[in-house]
């Protein structure tokens, strides 16, 4: 049985100056202006992660908790299906271990979807 290769990507970012109310945020010309800009706060990039699910609101990385607090944005991408950027908002960083940590966020629809609306 084929399975989908774990290809996903998450950037995650600190100091990246928006928020939730979006009392601050980024009008970006494109897809492309848009990544470059927020990727530019990027601390750690993950690759090959396995399917990310926006739906979930949390993630489990293998960074610790002390390592990743300071992030307050993440990007994430699952490269196998649409490739689409998903852009969200870090709300909390829970221990697991010495060496891995849950991520809760909650997506920034601004970002997300802003060159999806016709």
């Amino acid at each position: 049985m084929a399975g989908v290769a774990p290809n996903g990507n998450i950037w995650l970012l600190r100091g990246v100056p928006v928020d939730m109310a979006h009392t601050k945020t980024y009008r970006p010309k494109s897809v492309t202006d848009q990544f470059t800009a927020f990727s530019a706060y990027t601390k750690y990039t993950l690759t090959e992660q396995t399917y990310i699910r926006h739906s979930v609101n949390s993630i489990r990385v293998e960074y610790s908790a002390d390592a990743v607090i300071d992030c307050n944005y993440m990007i994430f991408q699952n490269s196998s299906f649409s490739g689409k950027y998903f852009y969200a908002f870090i709300t909390d960083v829970e221990y697991v271990s010495n060496t891995t940590c849950t991520i809760v966020f909650e997506l920034d629809n601004l970002q997300t979807y802003s060159f999806d609306i016709a």
